[in-house]
Order: structure tokens, then C-alpha cells, then sequence
């Protein structure tokens, strides 16, 4: 993934080189995700920075991913983390949630 912001780009780099490939597709989710709150935190929820990674994980090719993210079986989050997933899939006119497992042989 390619951002003009040089600042952005870096970022989103470092948290990619974290998990390298060990995540597979969720990575540049995971990386993504680091990058929106780094950026938050920082320069606030308005911020180009934080509008820009956004529309990355709201993006055509990220969303099935994104969609993998928010449907892992177990996936536990704080307040602030459900806040942001039901932003996310309030400007994606979409529900972003986990999903039960199915048993792998209906018994």
C-alpha cells in the first residue's frame, strides 16, 4: 500500500514490518489500524491523516479483509475499539461483527 504522505506511509510501514507475514491478509488491517490510532492520538479524529486511513480500511480491496477482522470468532475489544468498528461500519453501510463458528460437521 501506497500513501503520498511520507509521515503516513512510514507508519504504516513500521506496523506492517511488525507482523510481517504472520498475519496474512489481516496484516495491513492490523497495520492500518496502528496507523489510524497512532495518528488519533496525535493529531486528533479530524485530522487528513486519520480521514486518509479511513478510506483505506473502508477501500474496495480492503474491506474483505476488514470484513475477516471484525468476523474472528472470539475477538475481544474495549470500548473505544467497538466505538471505532461501529464508525467504520456506519460510513461503510455495513455491520462489522464477529461471527459464531459453525461446527465443522453438523451434528
Amino acid at each position: 500500500m501506497t500513501f503520498q504522505d511520507i509521515q503516513l506511509q512510514r507508519c504504516y510501514d513500521i506496523h506492517l514490518g511488525k507482523v510481517g507475514d504472520a498475519l496474512g491478509d489481516l496484516g495491513p488491517v492490523y497495520a492500518l489500524m496502528a496507523t489510524y490510532n497512532w495518528f488519533a492520538m496525535l493529531e486528533g479524529a479530524h485530522s487528513a491523516r486519520v480521514h486518509e486511513t479511513i478510506n483505506r480500511l473502508l477501500s474496495t480491496e480492503m474491506r474483505p479483509a476488514l470484513r475477516h477482522w471484525y468476523g474472528r470468532s472470539g475477538l475481544e475489544m474495549d470500548s473505544i475499539a467497538i466505538e471505532f468498528r461501529t464508525q467504520l461500519s456506519r460510513l461503510a453501510g455495513e455491520r462489522f461483527e464477529s461471527t459464531p463458528e459453525t461446527p465443522l460437521a453438523p451434528s
